[in-house]
């Protein structure tokens, strides 16, 4: 009796699966691919001009085709080649400094520690791990915020837009560009580690 009631729900899971499987298969359909639709540069006899694609809207910037300035590449004169800008080129007040540390917190602490003390959740298991990650600290190190504190505004910005490579050629850290895609965050960012460098808070 036990080998029949065994048998019997196994049957009826077996059924009870088939259908869910049914429910998804007839959940597919093809009419989103198959939409009437313009492939690019098609020609189109619903415009006037006679083209399919629309000019783009005024003012539309291009992410590989901004503004060529200090401020989109942190060197002076906008050179990429050029030296880093000192001084960070936004206005710092309260709300750059609090977007700041919002930003820092998202991005940056997991590696950096949310005090900037390099102690985030990637200085612990992953520092042992096969890569040995090890995220600096910002300050606290006597040495290293000597460094630190010296190196101008735009390397900063230039290392979180495009990270940092070791003696090896590998990634100390990786660009967070396209994390942090909006530019001023990134000055931000840069504003609210420099405002934790005067002022380190409490280690802990």
């Amino acid at each position: 009796m036990q080998l029949q009631m065994t048998s019997l729900r196994r049957i009826v899971a077996r059924v009870m699966l088939l259908g869910i499987f049914g429910l998804a298969i007839s959940a597919c359909h093809l009419d989103m691919y198959d939409q009437p639709k313009y492939t690019p540069l098609a020609a189109s006899d619903f415009f006037k001009d006679g083209a399919s694609a629309r000019r783009l809207v005024d003012g539309t910037v291009s992410r590989t085709g901004l503004k060529i300035d200090e401020r989109t590449t942190g060197h002076v004169g906008g050179d990429p080649a050029g030296e880093y800008v000192t001084t960070n080129p936004i206005t710092i007040n309260e709300a750059v400094l609090a977007r700041g540390q919002e930003r820092y917190k998202i991005y940056c602490s997991a590696c950096h520690g949310v005090n900037g003390d390099g102690k985030g959740i990637v200085a612990g298991p992953y520092s042992q791990g096969p890569l040995k990650l090890k995220p600096p600290a910002l300050f606290y190190v006597n040495q290293l915020r000597a460094e630190l504190q010296k190196a101008p505004d735009g390397y900063y910005f230039n290392v979180i837009t495009y990270g940092k490579r070791n003696e090896q050629g590998e990634y100390a850290m990786f660009p967070a560009a396209s994390r942090v895609q909006n530019i001023d965050d990134r000055w931000a960012i840069v504003a609210y580690i420099r405002e934790m460098q005067k002022n380190p808070p409490a280690q802990k």
